[in-house]
């Protein structure tokens, strides 16, 4: 019975408009859904340090007022996931390197020689 509800109810917003079936037929290259995906992906990773870089100042003006709530190894791991969501955006910033590392347009051959390296090396020394 639950599972009928929550089909009959869906998962949305009622207020939304339904995607229409001319959104979809736009987007029908892989190329055009890896572009659209990227675009969400980096909002998201971007909305992501903006929350922690706001996050990490209300921590550190909490940990000057109030010494003992917050030690110093939490605000070291808040540091340090700041740097590495940083990475993250930085690298999908990156359009060449993405598209490639997704298709496969121009490292294909030498992905393809070092798989096959990998896969030699791993029955040897089995």
């Amino acid at each position: 019975m639950a599972a009928y509800i929550n089909r009959t109810i869906g998962f949305g917003d009622s207020l939304v408009a339904p995607r229409s079936p001319l959104t979809d037929e736009q987007i029908s290259s892989p190329l055009q859904v890896f572009g659209q995906a990227k675009k969400q992906i980096n909002k998201m990773f971007v909305d992501i340090q903006e929350y922690l870089d706001d996050a990490s100042e209300r921590m550190i003006v909490v940990n000057e007022i109030c010494p003992g709530v917050i030690n110093g190894n939490q605000l070291k791991s808040i540091v340090d996931y700041k740097s590495k969501v940083k990475g993250i955006c930085e690298v999908l910033t990156r359009d060449k390197m993405m598209k490639v590392a997704f298709f496969g347009r121009e490292f294909s051959c030498s992905f393809f020689t070092k798989k096959i390296l990998y896969l030699e090396l791993s029955t040897i020394y089995r």
